[in-house]
């Protein structure tokens, strides 16, 4: 295991030895202290001591868990970790659940679930309360793509996931009382069928834009409105290609002005401040083929 640790300044880096695998699916999450509460694989919920967390186990039930847990959950973006709304204590954990359609390689999303984690149980090390509930099975959703933005209240939660097969946005609102508001938007182009193949959306720090990218549908740029979950504004964007993409990912820079694309051999940077995205675009640099001994830039 790598332990960063943001305490310090600068932060530190330690190895320590865990028979903890984590394969795609991972989330983890920390105080306003950045002190390490708990974490997981998609599999199973360890607390900071890097032990089995209480009623940690059998996350993401099935064909799938049983299979592959060795190595951990295996869907990229499928786990993320948010607090509770006017609870300081406890924590909400979404997660992506898988089925096989036909063999090992053929998966798709039948449900969103979530998972709580209560801090105040086991002497501050945790306890899971509610496991695996589900909160959307009749939506077919695109695995990946999860992802969740503060409210502009400062305390409330929007949680977003693309619907397969559609132009799509599965909304929900979480607030004190639970999920108080759910509603699709259907907005911009009807996602390409392989999108969850290859693909990542990501909010901007600043809460005012939604980006995803695949490189079936490439890029698509919404302002989002953080009072509402509404998405607007579409900008889309196509990025050339030295080599067909398989895996791809995006950030924005701290300011929200730039977004940063990784299509495996390339790196590119987009200004969101040009109304015309394709006058932002610029190439930053390009993969020069060495292998030491993975792919290296």
């Amino acid at each position: 295991g790598t332990i960063i640790d943001f305490i310090n300044s600068p932060f530190t880096i330690d190895f320590l030895p865990l028979e903890i695998n984590m394969g795609s699916t991972n989330t983890t999450i920390s105080n306003e202290e950045g002190e390490l509460l708990f974490y997981s694989n998609g599999c199973s919920i360890y607390n900071a001591d890097h032990m089995l967390m209480e009623n940690g186990d059998n996350i993401n039930p099935g064909q799938v868990h049983d299979i592959q847990c060795d190595n951990g959950y295996t869907v990229l973006q499928g786990m993320i970790s948010i607090p509770a709304p006017n609870n300081d204590s406890l924590y909400y954990i979404f997660h992506q659940h898988l089925i096989y359609l036909t063999n090992p390689f053929d998966v798709q999303l039948d449900q969103l679930l979530y998972t709580t984690v209560d801090m105040t149980l086991n002497n501050g090390n945790g306890a899971v309360t509610d496991k695996n509930v589900v909160i959307s099975g009749e939506d077919e959703l695109f695995y990946r793509y999860l992802t969740a933005l503060n409210h502009d209240n400062g305390k409330d939660w929007w949680l977003i996931n693309p619907i397969y097969g559609s132009n799509g946005y599965l909304t929900y609102l979480l607030d004190e009382d639970g999920f108080s508001e759910k509603f699709i938007q259907n907005v911009g182009p009807v996602f390409d069928k392989f999108a969850s193949a290859s693909g990542i959306s990501v909010f901007s720090p600043d809460g005012t834009k939604y980006a995803l990218f695949n490189p079936y549908d490439n890029l698509l740029l919404y302002d989002f409105d953080r009072s509402t979950g509404l998405l607007s504004n579409l900008k889309q964007l196509e990025i050339k290609e030295t080599e067909e993409v398989i895996l791809s990912n995006i950030e924005f820079s701290p300011n929200s002005q730039f977004l940063y694309i990784d299509t495996r051999d390339s790196l590119w940077q987009v200004d969101t401040h040009e109304e015309n995205l394709a006058d932002g675009l610029e190439l930053i640099d390009v993969w020069d083929g060495t292998f030491d001994p993975f792919a290296t830039s």
